[in-house]
């Protein structure tokens, strides 16, 4: 059925005994926490809400003068209905419980202008005499049929989460809702899932604060909430998450304080996105930890201080953005210990002092920006070494100065080169003569060989 309505009628009797048996199961035998017991009452009792039902036993529509009020409501009017047409035996228990969580999740996710499953991408199954294991994106595990992944991603889901899925922690280990429109908060009741292994809620649009009781979900390996409108701080409790390799918590915006050096402990750490809030404070010391780590974002936060040496033990980072932050100091010569790194952004900064020589053992670096900082000295030749250099930015360090040097020309690779606003010098066009490189800076010695001139 696809809506909802509710008059002044008495309930048929045998709508309200089988009512009332699946109203027993879900409360006595399950233990499920209904989230509004003085509405079920009172649908029980039809004297308020008053629903009347087609007499065939193979209703599918209810009928009504005013809108139903919740997705528990709904899912129970639909899951007795499902019993009635014996879709569903009262004796099973376990697909009662299954079905009617599931549906609820439904009526919380269906768009409100239009309740059917039109607002849907994908559809199949759902709500309908299929088996919920065979719903899409629902999959459950072979011999006990309990639900361990609900994968949804960009499927136009709206709505909010519902505290009753929390009811399916004996073997949930996955839930994926990215992209979508879903809003409200995380309910906390979420910490009961203790078997989740993924938990992806990044683009939608909650808010609220991260709940601390993530911190239980110890058998996390991937916890994606980027691109919400989460506020407050990270919560401290993520770091007992200790078999957690992915954590993306970027593009929130209103996200504040401080990193937790608590995020240390997460030793199996593969990403860490923070990129885009309004984080403060210092990049912690002792991330030396997170020897695991192949991207760390920072970018476009308000992080002070000076860069650790400690960061260039990670061995294994491949991507380092910190850009446009407050950070000070010189670069770290330990940066140049970090041999996988290929993405190097240190832009928009206030470093000081020279680009340090070790840079050059960077041999698998491609693209390095220092622009927008307060550097001095010369362009160091070891550059020379990183043989697969795509792109070097070094705009506006009014400090920079001297010759670009000569083994930058040797870069076979080299698409891009920035020095505006410097007082890089040389016979940069002669350098670069017969080789495919934009250049964009002031060109002292020509007048055709820089994008800028």
């Amino acid at each position: 059925f696809s809506k909802c309505f509710c008059q002044q009628t008495d309930l048929p009797a045998h709508y309200q005994s089988h009512y009332e048996l699946v109203t027993t199961i879900l409360r006595d035998e399950i233990g499920l926490q209904l989230e509004e017991s003085e509405l079920l009452d009172t649908i029980l009792g039809a004297d308020e809400m008053g629903l009347q039902l087609e007499e065939a036993s193979n209703a599918t529509t209810i009928n009504s003068t005013t809108t139903c009020k919740s997705s528990t409501h709904m899912a129970l009017v639909w899951l007795t209905l499902d019993i009635l047409n014996n879709n569903v035996l009262l004796e099973d228990t376990a697909r009662i419980h299954r079905r009617f969580v599931l549906a609820i999740c439904f009526w919380s996710w269906y768009n409100d202008d239009d309740s059917t499953l039109s607002s849907w991408i994908h559809t199949d199954g759902w709500m309908k005499t299929d088996h919920e294991c065979n719903w899409y994106g629902i999959e459950c595990d072979n011999d006990t049929g309990e639900v361990v992944s609900i994968h949804l991603p960009h499927n136009h889901l709206v709505g909010s989460i519902p505290m009753q899925l929390a009811s399916l922690h004996q073997e949930l280990q996955r839930v994926n809702l990215f992209s979508n429109a879903i809003t409200g908060t995380i309910p906390t009741e979420l910490r009961l899932l203790t078997r989740l292994v993924q938990f992806d809620m990044g683009v939608n649009r909650f808010s609220g604060s991260i709940p601390t009781e993530l911190g239980q979900w110890t058998h996390l390996t991937e916890l994606g909430l980027e691109s919400n409108d989460f506020s407050e701080s990270i919560p401290s409790e993520i770091g007992a998450l200790t078999n957690l390799e992915r954590l993306s918590l970027g593009n929130n915006y209103l996200l504040q304080g401080s990193i937790p050096h608590q995020l240390t402990h997460c030793t199996a750490l593969v990403s860490l996105n923070l990129n885009f809030n309004d984080l403060r404070g210092t990049v912690p010391q002792d991330i030396v930890r997170l020897s695991n780590l192949e991207f760390l974002g920072l970018k476009s936060n308000k992080l002070a201080g000076s860069l650790p040496w400690s960061i260039g033990t990670l061995q294994n980072i491949t991507q380092l953005e910190l850009d446009d932050n407050i950070l000070t100091g010189k670069i770290p010569m330990a940066l140049g210990m970090c041999s996988s790194l290929k993405y190097l952004k240190l832009q928009g900064n206030r470093f000081t002092g020279s680009i340090p020589t070790e840079m050059g053992q960077l041999e698998q670096l491609l693209d390095f920006s220092v622009a927008y900082n307060r550097l001095s000295g010369s362009i160091p030749s070891e550059l020379g070494n990183c043989r697969t250099l795509t792109f070097f930015d070094t705009n506006e360090n009014v400090r920079l100065k001297g010759a670009v040097p000569s083994e930058l020309g040797s870069l076979q690779n080299l698409q891009r080169f920035r020095f505006q606003k410097t007082e890089v010098s040389g016979e940069i066009c002669d350098l670069f003569q017969n080789k495919s490189v934009s250049l964009f800076g002031e060109c002292k010695e020509c007048s055709d060989c820089c994008a800028d001139c």
